[in-house]
């Protein structure tokens, strides 16, 4: 797998680069892959109170939603804090982007996230229960 052999490239060029891969227990395919960088860990666990979670929809080229989460820095600019491609936009593939940024940094809290989909606030109360999940505004209105 050629996206396997980059990460584990960049794994070993770059110190504290985090990646996870998903593969489907039945059919034994990618269904997700996520990745972060150290920069983006640090900013993760240091400014990640506020997360902002939004996917680009049939953007790719095999149409998986891209989701970039975000926080709002120490210097009020928002900030990538990793990237994750999933073969759908459902709650468990939103899911499984939190647990892997769990994973990365661990004592990582969000106490407000805001969300592009209703219909993910269950998965994400699941693996970050003390947050506040908000419908984003711009959502809201279009």
């Amino acid at each position: 797998m050629a996206v396997l052999n980059v990460f584990h490239k960049l794994q070993k060029a770059v110190v504290g680069f985090f990646f996870e891969i998903s593969i489907h227990p039945e059919t034994n395919r990618l269904n997700g892959v996520f990745w972060m960088f150290p920069e983006q860990r640090w900013d993760l666990a240091h400014n990640g109170h506020l997360l902002f979670v939004d996917g680009t929809h049939g953007t790719t080229h095999h149409d998986w939603p891209l989701f970039t989460p975000a926080i709002l820095n120490s210097f009020n600019r928002l900030r990538a804090v990793g990237y994750c491609l999933v073969d759908s936009e459902c709650g468990p593939a939103q899911t499984w982007m939190l647990e892997c940024m769990l994973k990365a940094e661990p004592s990582w809290t969000a106490k407000v996230v805001f969300n592009d989909a209703k219909l993910a606030e269950e998965s994400i109360t699941r693996v970050l229960p003390e947050a506040r999940v908000f419908l984003c505004w711009w959502h809201i209105v279009h």
